[in-house]
Order: C-alpha cells, then structure tokens, then sequence
C-alpha cells in the first residue's frame, strides 16, 4: 500500500514540475523556451516512468521477476520524448482545439507506450494476455489524461492552481496504470521473449534506480521551482522599477515646461514630447517626421544651420541658441534651443533639443529695459525741471527780496511815495508769478494722480475767450498783432469754466512768448464740419495761430512732456517750467476733448482744442448773442495786443 501511495505522490510530483515548466516555456522564445520543454518533457515522462515502476513494485507474484534493459531503459526515453511531442504541438502562442488533440494524442500514446513496454520488459516464468477491454480502456485514459494535462498546464498559473491540477493529473495518470495492470493477466509457462538483450535488472537494482531517478526529479523539480520563483521575482522587480522609471520620466516629460525632442542632422523630429501640444499648439505624432526649420522665419536659417553644423561636431556637448518659431496660432514666439549631439547612443541616435518658450522673459525683460530707459529718463528730466524750476522761482524772489530790503531800509527817503508803489506793484507781480507756478505744479500732480475735479456747468465760449484774452500778458504783449473769432451764437459747453479759461490761457500765453514782434495770432472758435466720413462733426474747437518759432514732430512729443522743454539750456531765450502743454493736453482730456498740435520749425504753431459735441447745448440768451468784448463788425475783430 505504501508504494502505491508512494507511485501516485511522484505522480503529482512530477505533474506539479511539468506544469510548472510548460507554463514557462509557452511564455519563453529561443533557447529558454528549448530549456523549459526539455524540462517539462523529463519531469513528466520520468515522473510517470517512475511511478509505473514503484507501482509495479508493489505488485506481488510468486514468481521471480526481473527487468529487460534495454525495454526498460527504452521505456522512459519513449516517455521522455512523445510528451515533449505533445507539450511543443500544444505549446503555442494561441492553443487551438486541433493542436490541443493532436498533442494530447501523443503524449496519451507516449504514456501507454511507455506502461505497455514496462509490462513487456518483465521477465518471468509466465505469460501475459490482455483484456482488450480493459487495455483499450486504459489507453483512452492516458490519452484524456495527457490531453488534460496539457490544457492545464497552459490555463492554470497561481501556484495553488497547479498543486490542484496535479493531483488531478496524478490520479488520471495512475488510474490509467492500475486499469491497464488490470487487464492484464499471467499464465505460468516457459516461453521465450521477443525481444532480450540478454541484461536484466533485478527489482532491487530497480528499485536503486527508480530512487535515484525520483531523486533526480525531486531536485530537478526543486531547482526549477526556485529557478522559476526567483526568475519571477527579479523579473518582476526590474519590470516594477522599468516601470515606474518610464512612468516618472514620461510624467516628467508630459509636465516639462519645455517641448523635449529629437531631431536628426537635418533638423528632422524623430521624437517629441507631449508639452509640444501645449507649448507648440501641435500634435507631438503630427509634427514626427517634419523639420525644424518648416516653424522658422527664413530670415533665420543661415544662422540656425550653422548652429545645428556646430552642435554636430561635437559629441555630448551642450550648445544653445535662440530662435524664432512659428506657434499653431500664426504667432512668433522666441524659444531657446539647447541641443546635445548624441547620435553615439544607441537608444537615441539623434541630437536631443530643448526649446523653452522665453517670449514672456524675453517680453519682461524689454519692459524692464524700457521702465529703466523710461525711470533714466525721468530722472534726468526732473533734474532739468529743478534746475529751470531754481532758475524760475530765483528770479521773483530776488526781486521780492530786494524790494522789499529797499522799502524796508527807508533808502527811499520820505518822499519815496510813488517808487513805493512801483516796487510794491513789482513784488505783487512777483508774488503772482510764483503763486502761478505753484498752481501749476499742483494742478498737475492732481491731474496726474487722477484727483482733479471739475465743477461743471454750462458756459458761453465768448465769455471765456473774452476772459483768456484779459488774463495774458507777459513778454509777447504788444509785439505780435492778435486777430479774434469768436462767434457769440456757439452752444453753451457744459465744463468747468475756471480750467477751460486755464487751457485758453496756457495756449494764448505760449503763442505770445514765441512769436516775435511784427507777427500775427489767431484766436478762432466754431464748430467743426467733419471729415469725408462725418468724423468729429458739431465739435466745438478753439483754434490759435501763431507765426512764432514752430516746432519739429519730435519737439512736439518732448514739449507734451511733464517738465520737459524744448530748449532745457539755463540760458535758453525764453523762459518756463515746461507746464503749461502737460497740463493743458490733461485739462482737455478731463473733459473728454482732446488737444491737436500743428507746427513747423521757422513757421509758426497751430493748436486745436477739441470739445466733444457732447458736451454742448444749443440753449443761449438771445441778448447775448455776441460777446461785447470781442463785438465790432459783427463778425470778428482785429485788435493790437
């Protein structure tokens, strides 16, 4: 009993190990997979080789019996070799139900053969016949067992799996040998055999031998099992850590803020990362295949090329450039290229380029150089303002303090009564002077700082002119002839009365400082008839004319400047603190009007103040239908300033 038990224990044993092979050899190419079949083919056709002989062991006879060699011997080979048949038939990729019985047909008729050989390789004094029905029996069940064998070993893969299916496999296999050992029957008699070599084992040179085979196949299936497990585990380890690297790289790759590529000595893309899509606006798989140089401006390309001829003479060598590419938008941006000749490496075999969108820095960067120009420039204007504001503020004062030191002293003498007076009239208009530059300074800081408010009402243009033309004196007065129309029919403007007189004022004061004398100013006032396109129609617009000293395009945009002036010299000819255009062009656009300036250099000044038809009603007193200060023919009037 214990050797039947015994023989069905190697069973599943060598079951258990071919399994275990034949799973790996269908996963395995080359010589691994020739490795695992040899294996598989040995485990299984050893494994039943022995248990049929410890079973037969266990078969008790009163006669003597040994075993032929050679049949014997032949036994397992036949076992070896017709399973190793049936597990490469079975062992594709894709077991199909033809291969599957094909396989199963030879390794069931392998394992008869081999039971059917052993029995032969018996020598005794006895014959044996064969139930046929029994015998053909058995045979059907190798052939189900082999064939059950093989499906399970290719379907089954966790360990407990195939401890099951080799019981089963064990049980197939060794009902196969007692119902073919069943059929079997023994007459005693002389006969002689068909095939002896004339060698015999005896059952106890048998039995060494099927110990030293079941041995073998223990320790091969043990140096297998852990063959496999740790080929499994290191396997499994390095695809593991394979995989998290890709993983890490390929995230790192897709969230890189810059497009990560590689080009061939053309320029070609043989490889681009995801963040080409949202750096580039193009699709990485689109843009395979195309060149560089397709996305680049041909005012470029010289330089780009020499750049791609240097980086291709050097292996592994960093070099970066800077280019113009074209975004899936139709706009330029700036990318620096950093590229790296690698053709030497195998898994690139290209040069790698780095492209990093620099549009913003490169964009921040000008703004910077431009706030730095702007700052220079602001700094040295103010120091220009402090020295002509030093110069400006110097004068008045002297004169409000050397007056005021002679009055003060009684150098006068007693009847110094009208001198007082001059010299007191003097101080006032110093006092003024330096009140109305103040006012400026104050006005625009407020203007500037968006704190300026207006108090708004309707106002007649007449009223205001006539007012503006009261209020200017200064070095022009009585140099230059002044022509004036101002209709007393215009609409009222709703504005603030006070400043639209300042602006008026600022205007008419300049056209008297740079006009010289013998010349002419022009103060008109209407309204406009509009372009070709009906633009600015019904605009009330202010109009002074001088023939004074004009300026250049550029001198206008340096004059429209806070504390700029056209002549900054302290020994310019005409006097100021560069306010008054500033300040005005800010009064007008509070307003919502706007300031329009003509002039030539040598000709003369023509500035507009525009007035948006917005701001104007038609109501007017018909009474006053002309300003009495500018009335004389009705129309206009010409008058010596």
């Amino acid at each position: 009993m214990a050797l039947v038990v015994l023989s069905v224990a190697i069973a599943g044993f060598a079951s258990f190990v071919a399994l275990d092979a034949a799973s790996r050899m269908r996963e395995a190419r080359g010589r691994p997979r020739l490795w695992w079949l040899g294996l598989a083919a040995t485990a299984m056709g050893g494994g039943i080789w022995a248990m049929h002989f410890v079973a037969m062991l266990s078969f008790k006879m009163e006669l003597p019996v040994s075993y032929e060699a050679n049949l014997t011997v032949g036994s397992l080979i036949v076992a070896i070799l017709v399973t190793g048949a049936g597990l490469a038939i079975a062992g594709a990729r894709t077991l199909t139900r033809l291969r599957l019985a094909v396989g199963g047909l030879f390794m069931g008729c392998g394992i008869a053969a081999m039971h059917y050989l052993g029995m032969m390789a018996m020598r005794m004094d006895a014959s044996i016949k064969y139930d046929w029905t029994l015998f053909s029996l058995s045979i059907v069940i190798a052939i189900v067992a082999a064939t059950a064998a093989l499906w399970l070993a290719f379907h089954v893969h966790a360990y407990w799996q195939k401890l099951v299916s080799a019981a089963i496999m064990a049980v197939a296999v060794a009902g196969m040998h007692f119902v073919g050992m069943a059929s079997a029957e023994y007459y005693p008699a002389l006969r002689t055999p068909l095939f002896d070599s004339g060698m015999n084992f005896s059952p106890h040179i048998l039995a060494v031998g099927i110990a030293g085979a079941t041995f073998f196949l223990l320790m091969l299936g043990l140096l297998s099992v852990i063959a496999d497990r740790r080929m499994s585990m290191t396997s499994a380890l390095a695809a593991r850590r394979l995989e998290i690297n890709n993983r890490r790289y390929r995230s790192l790759i897709r969230n890189s803020s810059d497009v990560i590529a590689i080009i061939d000595v053309r320029g070609q893309f043989t490889y681009c990362s995801e963040s080409a899509k949202r750096i580039l606006g193009f699709a990485p798989t689109w843009l395979v295949g195309r060149r560089l140089d397709e996305f680049m401006s041909p005012a470029e390309l010289g330089s780009f090329y020499d750049f791609l001829s240097r980086v291709q003479t050097e292996q592994g060598v960093n070099m970066t450039a800077e280019i113009q590419l074209r975004h899936a938008d139709g706009q330029w941006r700036t990318f620096e290229i950093t590229c790296c000749n690698l053709q030497g490496e195998p898994g690139i075999a290209g040069i790698v380029a780095n492209l990093r969108d620099t549009t913003d820095r490169k964009r921040a960067l000008d703004e910077l150089v431009t706030a730095r120009d702007l700052a220079d420039r602001a700094n040295r204007s103010k120091s220009a303002f402090l020295a002509a504001m030093s110069h400006e503020l110097r004068t008045p004062l002297n004169a409000i303090i050397g007056f005021s030191e002679v009055i003060g002293s009684g150098a006068l003498g007693a009847d110094a009564g009208p001198r007082v007076l001059d010299y007191s009239k003097l101080i006032e208009e110093s006092g003024k002077h330096l009140l109305s530059l103040i006012n400026d300074i104050l006005d625009l800081s407020k203007a500037e700082s968006g704190k300026m408010t207006l108090l708004e009402d309707y106002i007649r243009p007449a009223d205001v002119a006539a007012d503006s033309l009261r209020m200017v004196g200064g070095p022009g007065a009585g140099r230059a002839a002044l022509d004036i129309s101002v209709p007393g029919d215009l609409p009222y403007l709703y504005g603030d009365k006070r400043r639209v007189r300042q602006i008026l004022i600022n205007i008419l004061a300049n056209a008297f400082k740079f006009t010289e004398e013998g010349g002419r100013i022009t103060l008109m006032a209407g309204l406009d008839s509009g372009d070709a396109d009906g633009n600015g129609r019904g605009d009330l617009l202010f109009v002074v004319k001088d023939t004074g000293i004009g300026m250049s395009a550029d001198e206008i945009l340096l004059a429209l400047e806070p504390f700029r002036q056209v002549d900054s010299r302290l020994s310019r000819k005409y006097e100021g603190t560069g306010l008054g255009l500033p300040l005005t062009k800010h009064l007008m656009e509070l307003h919502e009007g706007r300031l329009e300036i003509a002039s030539e250099s040598g000709v003369g000044t023509a500035v507009t103040m525009r007035f948006p038809v917005a701001r104007l009603h038609a109501t007017f007193a018909q009474e006053d239908k002309l300003s009495p200060e500018l009335e004389d023919d009705g129309s206009s009037t010409r008058v010596r300033a």
